[in-house]
């Protein structure tokens, strides 16, 4: 009851601006060698929500990506999970579709379908496989005694995640710093090339001037 004074979300479901962060300790032993997890706000939803998503994915060492099974991988997704975590930042990605238990057996088969033919291009799993399914509101449930547990891929994540240590995890790191460093090589790439650009800009519009003011002191003499 305390938390929900100092909700991350507002009434619109935002990121508001008078908290940063929320953290939360808790018994687990999936936690208790050192794992770490970050809930993000969504992205694209508001400039400092984004930017908070933003720079935990740039520390962390694998991305869960959380997914609508009923709306699955839009544009804004597939760039966001292909062309910037997976390619840009070379981030470990695994997918986690959430609501398949709101979907018809025709619909689940179809959205399974799809998720093998995107994680085809993708590198080798790092948890053993590219993507898992939850019943969110389904665990929360039988947390609670108030329903059987729901047939999802919950435990073989869980499992993953607290295998996911010694060597495997070093390597996880290793990958993940690597390659977000490369990243931020690129950007101030590019940052050099955009001021270098403004200064030859700058540089070519001086001497426009400066050849305008001679021809000007020449018709005067």
């Amino acid at each position: 009851e305390r938390l929900d004074a100092y909700s991350s979300l507002d009434r619109d479901g935002l990121a508001r601006d008078d908290i940063e962060l929320i953290e939360v300790v808790v018994n687990c032993p999936m936690l208790r060698d050192g794992l770490i997890l970050v809930d993000t706000p969504g992205v694209n939803e508001k400039a400092a929500q984004t930017r908070r998503a933003v720079q935990a994915i740039a520390r962390a060492d694998l991305v869960l990506f959380v997914l609508d099974a009923r709306q699955l991988l839009t544009t804004g997704e597939r760039a966001l999970a292909l062309d910037w975590l997976g390619t840009e930042l070379g981030k470990p990605v695994v997918l986690v579709v959430n609501f398949m238990n709101r979907m018809e057996e025709m619909e689940k088969r179809d959205v399974r379908q799809r998720l093998d033919h995107w994680c085809q291009g993708n590198p080798r799993p790092c948890l053993g496989r590219s993507w898992f399914e939850a019943n969110a509101l389904g665990a929360l449930a039988h947390a609670v005694g108030r329903g059987p547990a729901p047939a999802d891929h919950f435990d073989a994540l869980r499992s993953a995640l607290s295998g996911c240590s010694g060597p495997a995890r070093r390597d996880l790191q290793r990958q993940s710093r690597r390659c977000q460093l490369l990243a931020e090589l690129r950007q101030l790439r590019q940052q050099n090339r955009s001021v270098l650009e403004r200064i030859h800009a700058d540089g070519a519009a001086e001497e426009e001037k400066r050849q305008a003011q001679c021809h000007d002191l020449q018709a005067l003499a």
